[in-house]
């Protein structure tokens, strides 16, 4: 939507994922052989991450208009973020499963958005499998999908080819870092039980989704009926649980399980470095009595053979949830606690929050317990201590404001899918699309009242949009479902707003029809609720709590901490020294027949200062290709240096090789006497995806940085 010719962006509900990761203390050294144990963790770049949802919601997102993305790119990075996380809903992106079926378009969105988030020097994660979008096309959309993967091997075969096609579209991008999945796309079968009345339905539900054959694995008839409370004298007798039936501890387990070896397992197979966001909250288990006991989904957060364990914070957690608010103290005490305790059972994974939401203003959720408003600068920058101590890094949900707009392809960016038409053609408006609507001819879109997610807490639906009349001031009629109005529309662009009482609607159905003259139509928003964040507002201007997530972003930035150095000899430094606080991106000391070394990731860095006598900076280690060709089959290797952020040289390997690079200080230019130098590989491995114990993620080795004459 143009706000003074800007954009108004709209983005959706999304539950806050963990995802949880396993690995083995052991190390991966250059010889494959054992080394004396220096433990010192893997201390990577800080993940600082926001959700891009460009100008609409992860509902609408690709369908929308990227023409503003440079701009919000910048705006992001300037903000001290490093990483954006992308939404790729599996519907969408594979609208067809019988035959599969992809669609072309959305993954060349896909690329373009990867690759503007590379040249603004954005890392980027990508979220597998988001649940929700509104295209027309698709087969089995939304949740009902997620509930065949139990069923329907079809479906299932077909969601582990999406899984494989998002990694081999992505395989291009250096700066994609890792994927991951969700429990909540996968929850639905749980929700779904608790709400099933008939018994021969929960009988014919259990047998369906997997429930009594899990059953049959993992215990004996006698078990299951002292559980449950009555003899079965079959398996196929047993039912999914009620919701305050004692059983349900059986189902929260079929779930967990389900989860990791099912689905988790086999899509990490295929993605490779995957990662998936754990259910963290407790579910109730009710013994016969009626007493509560908290059955804790903690089995699942030492995933095998993963990098990140990712999970989702809210200040709710943990909490009494009854209208209250709490002080930022008292938050904190509880926030150090929930992460220490995943801490805890993570294995040696690192900690990932896909989902910082310190605060929340969704309907459904006003019952919980809130930070008090005066205290939530208070709590963000404090929460520094705990997010430093126990995680390796976080992303906000709600960057930005958006609204939750019920429109499909509302800006006509993919032409006039999901529309139907009648006497328009699609036009050029600032280097975007929009559609101009001859005299008598009109524009609809089938709306159900079911997309708009918030209208049971609204009192008014919000329609906006764009338009201006050509040569001739335009009357136009407008309707959604029965509520219509006659508008008359100006020669110059304008924003026209209404809001219609939802308790006229039975349906949203949307058309706009020219009554006399001819006018032009783009960015169409109808919603009933704004998801806030407090760090911009919808209309993309700084809000309260801006200052407060610029100010923690640069504590929690590693790379601001680099010390400066006149060499690094590792040779003469001790195995427990944190290289990271030279090395960006570097791992530990380690030892072998030639000398020490050090591991370092795909993207690495370090600034070194000038010796006044010097007049070369020498850069010596190995690129191990045999190793990049065994783990992920590439036919070379290719390395870029970069110096004071300006891209100096490439090279290439096929082969493995000594790295010997020379910089002479005279050619690096400027006239500061420190030059930042970050190396960039199109290639790394983590060896735990393929069987072995080390965890870390690797990509070539260094043995020394020296100045020299």
């Amino acid at each position: 939507m143009k706000l003074t010719k800007g954009k108004l962006l709209y983005s959706c509900i999304l539950v806050c994922l963990i995802v949880l990761i396993f690995s083995s203390c052991n190390r991966f050294v250059p010889d494959q052989q054992e080394t004396s144990d220096n433990s010192v963790n893997n201390p990577s770049e800080y993940i600082l991450g926001a959700h891009y949802f460009g100008n609409e919601w992860p509902i609408t997102f690709w369908s929308s208009e990227f023409y503003n993305i440079d701009a919000d790119m910048q705006k992001i990075k300037n903000d001290g973020f490093n990483t954006v996380v992308l939404v790729i809903p599996w519907g969408e992106f594979q609208p067809s499963i019988e035959p599969i079926r992809y669609n072309d378009d959305i993954f060349k969105r896909l690329k373009y958005v990867v690759n503007k988030a590379d040249s603004n020097n954005l890392k980027v994660i990508v979220r597998i499998g988001y649940a929700w979008d509104f295209d027309p096309e698709v087969q089995y959309p939304n949740a009902e999908r997620f509930e065949k993967l139990y069923i329907n091997s079809k479906f299932y075969g077909a969601w582990l080819d999406y899984v494989s096609k998002v990694k081999n579209e992505l395989a291009q991008f250096h700066n994609v870092t890792f994927g991951f999945l969700t429990w909540e796309d996968f929850w639905g079968i749980v929700e779904k039980s608790l709400h099933m009345d008939s018994l021969d339905g929960r009988i014919n539900y259990a047998r369906e989704v997997g429930y009594q054959d899990y059953l049959k694995k993992n215990y004996n008839l006698s078990d299951i009926s002292k559980i449950y409370g009555q003899s079965f004298v079959s398996f196929d007798q047993i039912p999914t649980p009620k919701q305050k039936e004692k059983a349900m501890g059986l189902m929260y387990e079929f779930f967990d399980e389900t989860l990791i070896n099912k689905y988790y397992l086999p899509a990490r197979e295929r993605f490779g470095n995957l990662s998936l966001e754990v259910r963290v909250d407790s579910d109730p288990v009710y013994d016969s009595n009626g007493q509560i006991n908290w059955y804790s989904h903690k089995k699942t957060y030492n995933l095998p053979n993963s990098s990140y364990t990712t999970i989702y914070y809210s200040p709710s957690m943990g909490a009494e949830n009854n209208r209250n608010e709490e002080s930022s103290n008292r938050v904190l005490g509880r926030l150090d606690s929930i992460l220490n305790n995943v801490k805890q059972n993570a294995g040696n994974n690192k900690i990932f929050i896909d989902q910082f939401l310190y605060y929340d203003n969704t309907p459904a959720f006003s019952h919980n317990t809130k930070i008090k408003s005066n205290e939530l600068s208070t709590f963000i920058e404090r929460s520094y201590d705990s997010l430093k101590k126990y995680t390796s890094g976080y992303a906000l949900w709600n960057y930005k404001d958006y609204a939750a707009n019920t429109v499909y392809n509302s800006a006509f960016e993919i032409g006039f899918k999901g529309w139907e038409t009648n006497n328009i053609k699609l036009i050029k408006n600032d280097g975007d699309n929009a559609v101009e609507v001859n005299e008598r001819g009109w524009i609809s879109q089938t709306i159900p009242k079911s997309r708009d997610f918030y209208h049971d807490y609204s009192e008014y639906v919000n329609l906006h949009f764009f338009a201006k009349a050509v040569n001739r001031i335009s009357t136009i009629q407008l309707s959604v479902g029965d509520w219509k109005v006659q508008q008359k529309i100006d020669n110059e662009w304008k924003n026209y707003n209404f809001k219609i009482p939802v308790s006229q609607l039975d349906k949203y159905d949307l058309k706009f029809t020219s009554l006399s003259n001819k006018f032009v139509l783009d960015d169409i928003y109808l919603y009933s609720f704004i998801q806030k964040g407090k760090v911009y507002d919808v209309n993309g201007d700084s809000d309260t709590l801006l200052d407060s997530i610029k100010n923690l972003n640069q504590k929690l930035n590693t790379k601001n901490k680099l010390i400066d150095l006149y060499e690094l000899d590792l040779n003469k430094m001790g195995n427990s020294r944190n290289i990271n606080d030279l090395f960006d991106g570097a791992s530990y000391i380690e030892e072998d027949k030639n000398g020490k070394y050090v591991w370092v990731s795909k993207e690495s860095g370090f600034r070194i200062k000038k010796e006044n006598d010097r007049n070369l900076i020498d850069i010596e280690g190995y690129l191990p290709y045999s190793l990049h060709e065994k783990y992920n089959g590439v036919k070379s290797v290719t390395m870029e240096l970069y110096i004071n952020k300006k891209k100096v040289n490439e090279y290439t390997f096929t082969k493995d090789s000594p790295i010997s690079i020379k910089l002479k200080w005279d050619e690096i230019g400027g006239k500061s006497n420190v030059a930042d130098i970050r190396i960039k590989m199109n290639s790394e491995f983590n060896p735990s995806l393929h069987g072995e114990s080390d965890k870390r993620d690797l990509s070539i080795i260094i043995k020394s940085i020296k100045q020299l004459k």
